[in-house]
């Protein structure tokens, strides 16, 4: 994480945010709309192996696989999948029966620009933490699928890949086992994900997907990670696990309706991306997350603040809260009752608030019967310090907030549309929100 130290390094760093956060966006319908085509093929609980539980299901855009590379390289990273021709994947997670002693399994299906894109992939697809030579193994009962089996750097065991295409899809099955000889696992999910994909049929011939240019939305997610949530303002039982983009398309996945949540994201809210930075506590199974979520305006920021968090599949029940502090131009305080995957019902407490076209946001997921977390104030508070502080200059000895890197769309003359919004929110209560399925 860049420090920030003295008035030079804050002035800069204003200066960054000013020229990457109040750029204009042009928004289109794109990878949004792959996505959108590619949901038909996850594996659904009915054709998973028996016993088997999804436990995650991500969004793998390549911006948002160039994001965990540094800082350096995100830009080549995320080029060098566009000139393979990838367009976007699904990643979907599977966890073994109770008991089972089995490893987990993820199942990948990427979209390419065309059959051989995909195709070309297949060949070079390794299991991720491999070292030395990958060994090609007889080939599963899949038509055309290619298995691999590597030993891990970490000398855990062996890591397994089976891999093949289906048109412009690339399909890929990878788990991690000590076990010797695995293989049968992943034929397993293999078998069905391809059978599944079968019963689907091919992709229509008349759509045409291409790579995106990702630079643009890496930028913008740079800059803002460097004015993230310090770790020494969190409390000590809290370490930092790491960082990833909340993407559009990993917004358009989480929805319950995933067709109007690509249109609020991209025609509704001109949504740009988000930047995420989370503090784990292992002992608790918390999660601190600090958020950070860019529009193309202020409008679009507005409109994304007062919509329902119900629009989220995995929230059971939202309760409106007061926020612990009055930020920015207008802030909103909700708990959520979450219910994870094998049905572990957790809370979230949420503060987000707005400065201008960006949203900032502290969001603590705990057990379920914890109560409102004593350090949630603070936090906020030590957020809203952090971004604010790069953009503050000095008149003798009275500081100074410009509207650097807030681009101050006029609210009064919304994009086309777009829902006239009140200016200003400060408590809303379950009655309140307007539930919109998304």
């Amino acid at each position: 994480m860049m420090p920030i130290c003295g008035w030079r390094g804050s002035a800069l760093l204003g200066i960054a945010l000013f020229t990457l956060l109040a750029t204009p966006h042009v928004s289109a319908f794109g990878t949004e709309t792959a996505l959108l085509a590619l949901l038909p093929y996850r594996l659904p609980a009915e054709r998973a192996p028996a016993g088997w539980i999804e436990q995650e299901q991500r969004a793998s855009t390549n911006a948002a696989l160039a994001f965990s590379a540094p800082a350096a390289e995100r830009l080549a990273t995320a080029r060098g999948l566009a000139e393979k021709g990838r367009v976007i994947g699904l990643q979907q997670t599977f966890m073994p029966p109770a008991g089972a002693g089995l490893p987990a399994v993820t199942l990948l299906v990427d979209l390419y620009r065309n059959p051989v894109s995909a195709s070309a992939i297949v060949a070079t697809v390794v299991p991720p933490g491999g070292a030395g030579e990958a060994e090609l193994l007889l080939p599963p009962g899949v038509n055309g699928a290619r298995a691999v089996r590597v030993a891990l750097r970490d000398g855990t065991g062996s890591g397994y890949v089976i891999a093949w295409s289906r048109g412009p899809l690339c399909f890929v099955v990878t788990f991690a086992t000590p076990e010797p000889s695995a293989l049968e696992v992943g034929e397993h999910f293999a078998a069905a994900a391809d059978d599944h994909a079968l019963a689907i049929g091919a992709m229509s011939a008349a759509a045409v997907y291409a790579p995106s240019d990702d630079s643009d939305e890496l930028a913008r997610a740079t800059a803002l990670d460097a004015v993230q949530l310090p770790e020494t303002v969190v409390p000590s039982r809290f370490r930092r696990a790491g960082a990833y983009l909340w993407t559009n398309e990993q917004v358009v996945l989480d929805a319950r309706d995933p067709i109007l949540a690509a249109q609020a994201v991209v025609a509704d809210e001109e949504r740009i991306t988000a930047d995420v930075e989370f503090f784990a506590d292992e002992g608790t199974r918390s999660v601190l997350s600090s958020v950070y979520t860019v529009f193309g305006d202020a409008a679009g920021a507005q409109s994304a603040l007062q919509q329902s968090p119900l629009g989220s599949a995995g929230r059971q029940a939202i309760i409106s809260l007061a926020p612990p502090a009055d930020l920015g131009e207008e802030v909103v305080a909700f708990e959520a009752i979450v219910r994870w995957p094998q049905g572990d019902l957790r809370e979230s407490y949420t503060v987000q608030w707005r400065h201008g076209n960006l949203l900032l946001a502290i969001v603590v997921n705990q057990a379920a019967g914890q109560g409102m977390p004593a350090f949630l104030g603070a936090a906020v508070s030590a957020l809203d310090q952090t971004y604010l502080s790069p953009l503050q200059a000095r008149q003798g000895d009275r500081p100074v907030i410009p509207t650097v890197g807030l681009n101050r769309a006029p609210l009064n003359n919304p994009l086309p549309n777009r829902r006239s919004l009140p200016t200003q929110v400060k408590e809303f209560g379950p009655d309140g929100f307007e539930v919109r399925r998304r």
